[in-house]
């Protein structure tokens, strides 16, 4: 383990006595998942590309497996975000709605909130500007 990699670890451990939960890191990102306000959040550190993506994919369906009524994806944290990624962002949607749950985008910014415009995925992904401005 590189030392980024154990410091975006031990950072997301860190947290775990506050009900978060380390999903998964690698040199490249790190995912948490928590429950907030009866919602399941997974937050996304570092780069969202087609070698990580995989890695997000998993936490959100094992979350879906849970039932939750409402799924957030924060990417306050996310520094790029690529094609790939987006993909996985709208097929992780489709498979919410099919499980009866909604699936919403928190804190698109910069780089990555453009990314989502330039597909036209930002309105599917967040949703209503009212719905955007509850998680942002």
């Amino acid at each position: 383990m590189d030392a980024e990699t154990s410091s975006h670890s031990s950072a997301a451990m860190a947290t775990r006595g506050r009900s978060t939960l380390l999903i998964g890191a690698s040199r490249d990102i790190v995912v948490c998942r928590r429950v907030r306000d009866g919602e399941v959040w997974i937050s996304v550190a570092g780069v969202l590309d087609y070698a990580t993506r995989d890695m997000l994919a998993v936490a959100v369906r094992d979350s879906l497996a849970e039932r939750p009524g409402r799924l957030v994806v924060d990417l306050d944290q996310v520094r790029l975000l690529d094609a790939s990624a987006i993909g996985t962002l709208l097929r992780m949607h489709d498979l919410a709605g099919r499980c009866h749950a909604g699936l919403r985008l928190a804190n698109p910014h910069g780089i990555v909130r453009e990314a989502l415009k330039a597909t036209g995925s930002l309105p599917v992904l967040v949703g209503s500007p009212a719905e955007a401005n509850r998680y942002n």
